[in-house]
């Protein structure tokens, strides 16, 4: 009854099973679930044609009610098919099937059946198609019906699979239902620009739409499906397009590997957009393969290039190319539904909604991105030879020489999306649920669009790449002259003499070994990291993959080398480990992914004899992605064992693999004693004598080493000696008390470990390319403890602070002073960098130069003349100009590359202030400067690099005098501290420096984007107090000064300044006012023991908890 009123209330009938076909049926299927929409569009269809077929609706299935459903068939009804989603081994058939059965039997209606079969569809995600349900159908027509089926599955071992007979010949959809799909790159976008699309489409016509996705399980850089229907009536086709009216493949790298599938499913007269840099249909045909290009043929495709990437970078998207090739979407696909023109405005108000956050200039791009895609989405049709490529032949299935059979006969399938059709036999390897491993080397994922290219003559042979780099895709070779010899080597192997210390077991002779770095294009993912790493002078640069296609040759030539790895044992130096063969290479992580490199060192320096136990999050997926595991052997066959639980319990499943080899290890121990006590043990003096030295060894250190993935706080002080490591992906937001998630994670090992049994590390990554040997030292000291340890590897997220990666690298400049360098990112657009380290950027340069300027500026009655001394980024400029009262402003800038490279690429930065008549451009030393000059001035800003820099001149107390002694009476002079938080002793030591020199030092604290931390600055006086300054001052002064487009300051933003949190305090306040933290006091042998005791008691409590 309630549902009737639902029914009437809302036009849609439910009940227990609901019957839809012909009144008459004589063959019907039962089934339920949201593959019944299918099954019903089929049966209705085949009704129509006159053919006696129905299907039943199972809404309810417990309780099961007899009566209804057998009310529910008609009376006609001879023959009955069940479809379960499901698989019951050993059971006499699935359990819809064996209701089905029950309620015919019990209502009498059984032994008027010719039949009733069950049957399998779905199962692992398999698609259950209109053709399927047609070979249901045609089943139970056969005079015997086969019963126990299966459909969607190549099932050659119990050939239960029913024969598909091609498909149906009508659709189940609507005649007026258009049907597109989007071919993406994971993480290019497509899939966001794809739901923006289908949203559009509803909002803003009557036609109903429907969009699902299909991904593979890399983080980023697999192959993403989008499928978009839209249409008169509403779609409830629960599987893949079968015939789509546009195709577009937003990878170029995609028509060579996905030729096969990018047009199975397109329907003759189709649009094909695809996003590649071919200027003609010449080159096009020249990189297609010929299945593709006789598809294109056979079907009639119209066919449009554009080179989306090119076009993103015109406009600073770099290489987000979504917005553009969903204009493409829009005039080909949904032109004829909606105007062009409406479309667009409707993108360019979506692209402001989206981006606003991001900043103006995000925006901007998005909309010149859209502007410049209007201005040829009319144009880039082509015009192929159709007879001609009517007549190319296909190519031979895709098979990787050198790879084994498995990888062949069941992963290729699986890479190229044909999942499906891979025979049950081919998986019977697996029923163990292992998988080999190393085979993540064999997939080549092409998915870089720039690729880094090695210059030896400006290597420095720091293998710094090597170390940053994620996937394990660039490394450092060796090769032994009188070993291999240079003519047996291509001649385009260019080498260079090895420089620095070698292993004398490697050669005596250093001019007897050449060193090369070898990129593997087609296992990169372009992330530009190794570049960013780099020290050297453009000893790499990104190029365009297709000019760097010899180079996968050339790295073929590299693995075949001579190993070198014997000879860079533990304790060497994070260079040489990059030496030793990697245990971790190619995974499905993102670009750039900090983690996975971490990963990849470990196993460099541990791998051959280490046990993981991997936990869930990044590194399940791209660590565990389905079949091809990152996790290799040598070729002696070691390598990582790697096993990962399906719960969330690891800490219990790393403890039991732990346990178990500790235990398997006492077995061969005990089995090798008894052997050698016994008189007749047949084992030669050679083997007796080896089996003795082993068990005198076998528990030493060297033979117990094991690495597990995290370890059990239940059980820290009872287990046996083991080695951990926490992959930390917090972001790195420190609060008031200079914590963060990943502080508490780190703080709680520290308090879990308190007794003294067991070591905690920390590595952060603070500062880019500068912690790498910290790093090894950590890793090495952890390694070597006698007792457990933890390594807690902490980063920055992927939108915080720096953990960014670039797009490109737009400048690169070695001045006589620094190495300047311009990056274009997606989080902050262009970062200006100087010898490594972070300065500006372009998205959040005001937090730090509003902050620096104004509360200082504010507090000086009417500054007219200012001191930059450095600033040449133009940000402190720029800021000071906002004040009517400035007449003069000097910057003694060192270094005139900084000024030519912030005119050229920081426009967002100094606004054209570096060129304001106000401004005087002194290019020299700021120290001689201000040593010299007569001149007096009412501000100074020290806008400085770091002082372990060519600026350390600049931050001593010396310095800071000669500053006040060239203020006017009333001056004032601001400047940087630095991080309380990574540098807390630098703030200190430029804090004191500061009081010792002015009366009043107000130190100011916020938090920077660019460079992941609290920051500290400081305004130093004789007079004037800014942080005396309340908010109603402040909001009157830059009101009577019209002081507009602050983003950061403002009047309460002004007192939170100055408001410091305890510990930044503790860095800057006076020494007499800083209370010293009491010292923690050791525990006393009474009360460890007692402590000891109510951890073996609350440990006893929760293992008998977990064994009941």
């Amino acid at each position: 009854d309630i549902m009737t009123r639902f029914g009437e209330l809302t036009g849609r009938k439910y009940a227990p099973f609901v019957y839809h076909g012909h009144p008459e049926a004589e063959r019907v299927i039962i089934h339920m679930g949201c593959n019944t929409h299918v099954t019903e569009g089929v049966v209705k269809g085949l009704a129509a044609r006159g053919e006696k077929v129905g299907m039943v609706r199972v809404h309810l299935f417990r309780p099961f009610s007899a009566e209804m459903l057998v009310e529910c068939i008609p009376k006609t009804v001879t023959d009955i098919c069940v479809l379960d989603r499901s698989k019951e081994i050993g059971a006499g058939g699935e359990p819809l099937y064996l209701d089905v059965l029950a309620a015919l039997h019990s209502t009498g209606r059984l032994a008027g059946m010719r039949s009733v079969v069950g049957g399998r569809a779905g199962l692992c995600g398999a698609e259950l198609y209109p053709s399927s349900v047609q070979a249901c159908l045609t089943n139970l027509a056969q005079e015997k019906p086969r019963n126990k089926f299966i459909v969607g599955i190549n099932d050659d071992v119990y050939n239960t699979s029913l024969a598909l007979e091609g498909p149906v010949p009508f659709s189940i959809l609507h005649e007026d239902t258009s049907e597109a799909l989007l071919f993406g790159l994971g993480a290019d976008g497509t899939v966001g620009a794809a739901r923006n699309a289908i949203s559009i489409i509803s909002d803003t016509t009557p036609l109903h739409t429907q969009a699902f996705f299909e991904f593979d399980g890399k983080k980023s850089g697999g192959i993403t499906q989008s499928y978009l229907r839209f249409g008169p009536e509403p779609i409830r086709a629960q599987y893949a397009i079968e015939e789509a009216g546009y195709v577009a493949c937003h990878a170029t790298s995609y028509i060579n590997r996905y030729a096969h599938r990018l047009l199975r499913r397109a329907k003759k007269g189709a649009v094909f957009v695809v996003n590649a840099k071919w200027s003609s249909i010449e080159e096009a045909a020249a990189h297609m393969p010929g299945s593709l290009k006789k598809v294109i043929a056979e079907k009639e495709i119209k066919l449009h290039v554009v080179d989306a990437y090119a076009m993103a970078q015109s406009v600073g998207l770099g290489q987000i190319i979504n917005t553009i090739m969903l204009m493409f979407f829009f005039k080909h696909a949904v032109g004829a539904l909606v105007p062009f023109e409406t479309v667009t405005q409707q993108m360019k108000d979506l692209s402001a909604k989206l981006y606003s956050k991001r900043g103006e200039k995000v925006v901007q791009a998005n909309v010149n991105a859209i502007d410049a895609a209007c201005a040829v989405v009319e144009k880039c049709e082509m015009t192929y030879p159709a007879a001609e490529w009517a007549q190319c032949v296909p190519e031979a299935p895709m098979r990787i020489e050198g790879a084994p059979d498995v990888f062949n006969d069941v992963f290729v399938p699986a890479i190229l999306m044909e999942g499906d059709s891979i025979p049950v036999s081919k998986c019977m390897q697996f029923i163990r649920g292992t998988f080999p491993a190393g085979m993540s080397k064999y997939e080549k994922l092409k998915a870089g669009v720039k690729v880094p290219q090695w210059n030896s003559a400006g290597c420095v042979q720091c293998n710094s790449c090597s170390v940053v780099c994620p996937h394990g895709s660039i490394r450092p070779f060796l090769v032994k002259k009188d070993e291999t010899p240079a003519d047996s080597l291509p001649a385009d192997f260019g080498m260079i003499p090895f420089k620095g210390k070698l292993p004398s077991s490697l050669a005596e002779d250093k001019t007897n070994v050449m060193f090369r770095v070898q990129v593997s294009p087609d296992d990169c993912r372009g992330c530009g990291v190794c570049v960013t790493s780099c020290i050297g002078k453009n000893a790499l640069e990104m190029v365009e993959a297709d000019a760097a296609s010899r180079q996968v040759e050339l790295w073929d030539t590299a693995l075949s080398l001579p190993k070198k790895a014997e000879h860079f044992k533990e304790g060497s130096s994070i260079k040489d480990i990059q030496f030793r063969e990697p245990y971790f290479e190619f995974p499905g992580s993102c670009p750039g992914c900090p983690s996975s490199s971490y990963v990849r060192l470990l196993t460099q320096l541990y791998g051959e004899r280490m046990l993981l136990a991997s936990a869930v999050g990044c590194i399940l997926v791209y660590g565990h992605f389905n079949y091809l595991r990152p996790y290799s052997t040598d070729d002696k066959g070691r390598g990582p064992a790697v096993a990962c639980s399906l719960f969330e319990d690891n800490a219990e499943f790393g403890w039991g693999i732990a346990v178990g080899s500790d235990a398997k290890r006492e077995q061969l121990q005990t089995f090798v004693k008894a052997s050698l006590a016994s008189e007749d043990h047949g084992a030669s003096p050679a083997m007796a004598d080896a089996l003795t030295t082993w068990l005198a060894a076998s528990d030493a250190e060297e033979s117990r080493k094991t690495a597990d993935a995290v370890q059990s706080h239940v059980a820290i002080h009872t287990w046996p000696e083991r080695k951990a490591v926490t992959l930390d992906v917090y972001v790195c937001n420190f609060n008031d008390d200079n914590s963060s998630k990943a502080e508490a994670v780190f703080s709680s090992l520290v308090s879990a470990f308190a007794p003294g049994t067991q070591q905690v590390n920390r590595v952060m990554r603070g500062e880019e390319g500068k912690k790498e040997n910290a790093l090894l030292q950590t890793v090495g000291t952890a390694e070597h403890y006698s007792a457990d340890s933890d390594v807690v590897f902490e980063y920055i997220g992927e939108h915080a602070g720096y953990g960014f990666t670039t797009t490109q690298q737009l400048a690169r400049v070695q001045s006589p002073y620094q190495l300047c360098e311009v990056f274009e990112t997606q989080q902050f657009g262009k970062v200006f960098r100087l010898d490594g380290r972070l300065m500006t950027s372009e998205r959040e340069e005001f937090f730090y130069h509003e902050c620096m300027n104004h509360p200082a500026a504010l507090c000086h009655p009417e500054p007219k003349s200012v001191l930059i001394v450095g600033g040449g980024d133009g940000g402190s400029a720029e800021e000071l100009l906002k004040h009517p009262s400035i007449e003069r402003i000097v910057m003694a800038e060192l270094d005139e590359v900084v000024l030519d490279v912030s005119r050229e690429h920081f426009e967002a930065v100094h606004h054209g202030s570096l060129d304001d008549p106000r401004v005087e451009v002194i290019i020299g030393d700021g120290f001689e400067y201000v040593k010299n000059t007569e001149e007096r001035f009412d501000f100074i800003i020290l806008d400085l690099t770091d002082p372990d820099t060519p600026a350390f001149a600049l931050y001593s107390q010396e310095f800071f005098a000669m500053c006040r002694d060239i203020l006017t009476h009333n001056g004032i002079m601001s400047m940087h501290l630095g991080s309380p938080v990574f540098e807390p002793e630098v703030v200190r030591k430029n804090a004191d420096a500061m009081r010792e020199v002015f009366t009043h030092v107000c130190p100011m604290s916020l938090y920077i984007p660019l460079y992941g931390s609290l920051w500290c600055l400081c305004t130093g006086s004789m007079t004037l107090n800014p942080g005396a300054m309340s908010a109603s001052t402040v909001e009157q002064k830059i009101a009577e000064r019209g002081i507009d487009r602050l983003n950061w300051y403002n009047p309460k933003s002004h007192e939170a300044l100055f408001a410091l949190p305890t510990f930044v305090a503790r860095c800057t306040d006076p020494r007499d006012k800083v209370e010293e933290k009491p010292a923690v006091s050791a525990l006393t042998p009474d009360q460890m023991a007692v402590y000891q005791a109510k951890v073996a008691e609350y440990s006893a409590s929760l293992l008998k908890e977990m064994t009941q």
